[in-house]
């Protein structure tokens, strides 16, 4: 089965942000809701994660992962790395309520806090590959129509750095040490050589 790189990214940050911010918040969302679909904004604040573009930049193939597959070893290679440019969209029925999780969005933002600053996170879907997310300054929607419909909104540019992987399966390696020991009266040679086979 095919597993969409970019899909699987933004599940991943879904995920996080579902455990970050907890009852903070109503639903966080793989995209924006569905046309016809209302955001319930009386249930809680909704936020949602969608991937706008993607760039992929092709690398010599490395070697990342290898397991035994059983009849041969499933190595997994990086191809190539690829940038994400994604939005993180914040709505809310009371001003003090957006502003409130806001903070907690921006604070989630940064899990490696003392090392380093940003997201670190793994797809647990795509071959446990990492990601490397960025989120941007936020930005508020505050006009006249939030006022009167109660609808709060803040909103981030997430950048998520990863790689495109591909898995194949190679014979199993065995290597052996073949020892040789020549003597003559007092003087003994050894030369050991390392002879490599596939099973």
């Amino acid at each position: 089965m095919s597993i969409d790189p970019v899909a699987s990214a933004a599940d991943a940050v879904v995920a996080y942000l579902r455990t970050a911010l907890g009852t903070n918040v109503s639903r966080v969302l793989r995209g924006w809701p569905e046309h016809g679909q209302t955001l319930k904004l009386g249930d809680g604040p909704v936020v949602a994660v969608t991937a706008a573009s993607e760039n992929r930049t092709p690398v010599p193939p490395r070697a990342v992962d290898q397991e035994d597959s059983g009849s041969g070893l499933l190595v997994t290679y990086k191809v190539a790395t690829m940038r994400i440019l994604a939005q993180v969209d914040l709505w809310s029925q009371y001003r003090a309520q957006r502003d409130d999780v806001a903070a907690l969005i921006e604070a989630a933002a940064h899990n490696r806090v003392p090392r380093q600053v940003g997201l670190y996170l793994t797809q647990a879907d795509y071959y446990g590959r990492p990601l490397d997310c960025e989120l941007g300054r936020g930005r508020t929607q505050d006009d006249p129509r939030a006022v009167s419909k109660g609808t709060w909104r803040r909103l981030w540019d997430l950048t998520i750095d990863t790689d495109i992987v591909v898995q194949t399966t190679s014979p199993k390696l065995l290597q052996v040490d073949i020892q040789a020991a020549l003597t003559e009266g007092a003087l003994t040679i050894s030369e050991t050589v390392q002879v490599t086979t596939t099973l």
